[in-house]
């Protein structure tokens, strides 16, 4: 399996040196692969909610929106597919992710469509081969398919039944992207396997 948690990584990487270079963004933090766990809220009524976390060395932390960030993005993969390859010693997975995007709309004196349109420069193209480096992998692309930009609709499809509200500076938005993987079929390099 691609090692997508590194794609993202790379992702980031490429948003940080690029187009989120500049001094508003410096405060802000660029997340890893999240994934939604569930959260008891309240003891007496048991009501739970979902909260993003991403994982890195085994410990998880809870990225769910912080206020005093001027700007945070995490993703998540919402959906994998497989589809055969012409070459059988190459596979090919098809992610569905979403980045979701925070920021604080007067520090950073942005539209959420501009904003998301700067972050699609950067994720909707493949990463290079020196990106790649030795991961075995042939090639990784990445399309943006969409955005939803209405903040209320995000809030409640990622942290659903939170007691968690968003500021009326902050803004949410999520971006859709598709990552194409082609990998060997063989296993790929992977040292966390063993």
């Amino acid at each position: 399996m691609p090692k997508v948690n590194q794609i993202v990584t790379l992702l980031n990487e490429r948003l940080a040196d690029n187009k989120l270079a500049g001094h508003l963004y410096q405060r802000g933090t660029l997340y890893g692969l999240a994934v939604q766990e569930r959260k008891e809220v309240d003891r007496d009524t048991q009501n739970d909610y979902l909260i993003p976390v991403v994982y890195a060395g085994g410990k998880g932390t809870d990225v769910t929106i912080d206020n005093s960030n001027t700007f945070q993005i995490y993703h998540r993969i919402v959906s994998v597919g497989y589809n055969p390859s012409k070459d059988f010693n190459m596979q090919d997975s098809i992610y569905q992710m979403v980045a979701i995007v925070f920021y604080d709309k007067e520090r950073i004196k942005i539209d959420a469509d501009d904003l998301s349109y700067l972050i699609r420069c950067d994720i909707d193209k493949p990463l290079t081969k020196a990106e790649l480096g030795t991961s075995n992998l042939a090639s990784v692309s990445s399309v943006v398919t969409g955005a939803n930009l209405n903040s209320y609709q995000v809030m409640n499809s990622e942290f659903t039944n939170s007691a968690y509200k968003l500021e009326s500076n902050g803004t949410l938005f999520s971006i859709n992207y598709t990552l194409k993987v082609t990998s060997q079929a063989t296993c790929i390099n992977c040292t966390d396997c063993d």
